[in-house]
């Protein structure tokens, strides 16, 4: 089997959306109800198998509350795709996604970059301890809006999330990986 790709990927949005426990979830380990937040960024890494290839995916873990803005540039610089989280649970979160993604596009540098949207904490909904803040029918508007706004330059997805059960983070983080290397295979040819 030959070695593929090192390939970098961000994970971004709001203070407290999950992105450090859906990076957990997808690399196994248990889920946390209290945690520290992220200072600046954490990062992971993992290996896929691709096709024929492997893929070493280091996963960009980047800190969402303000005080980090002046620093999260670096971090962007390089990446190939990105989770944009959102706490499905929190309206504020979903209205600040166009932000997370305007600031990757612009800081990442890099084109066709897919980028999948995650409406995280779903368990929180199915287990009626809140409801979900955004309809089902705003969330579709947005995403036909947002790829109307970047054309076929880059593939949107949408993935409900639960961190906590696990419950489609690993087609989340697949999605994305996928779409990155098909992308990056189609451009080897």
């Amino acid at each position: 089997m030959n070695m593929g790709y090192t390939i970098k990927l961000v994970l971004v949005g709001d203070y407290r959306v999950g992105k450090t426990s859906l990076r957990r979830s997808y690399l196994g380990e248990h889920f946390r109800n209290n945690y520290l937040p992220t200072v600046g960024a954490d990062f992971s890494f993992t290996e896929e198998k691709i096709g024929e290839k492997l893929f070493r995916f280091l996963i960009w873990d980047l800190a969402g509350e303000t005080r980090f803005s002046k620093v999260r540039p670096m971090y962007y610089k390089g990446a190939y795709g990105a989770i944009v989280v959102f706490d499905i649970t929190n309206r504020q979160n979903f209205e600040n996604i166009d932000n997370w993604i305007d600031d990757f596009l612009k800081f990442s540098r890099k084109e066709n970059c897919p980028i999948v949207i995650a409406g995280n904490k779903i368990d929180l909904v199915q287990d009626g301890k809140a409801e979900q803040a955004v309809s089902d029918e705003e969330i579709n508007e947005y995403l036909d809006e947002i790829r109307k706004k970047l054309g076929k330059s880059h593939k949107i997805f949408f993935i409900k999330t639960s961190a906590k059960t696990g419950e489609n983070v690993r087609e989340a983080f697949n999605c994305l990986a996928n779409e990155v290397a098909n992308l990056l295979l189609s451009r080897s040819k």
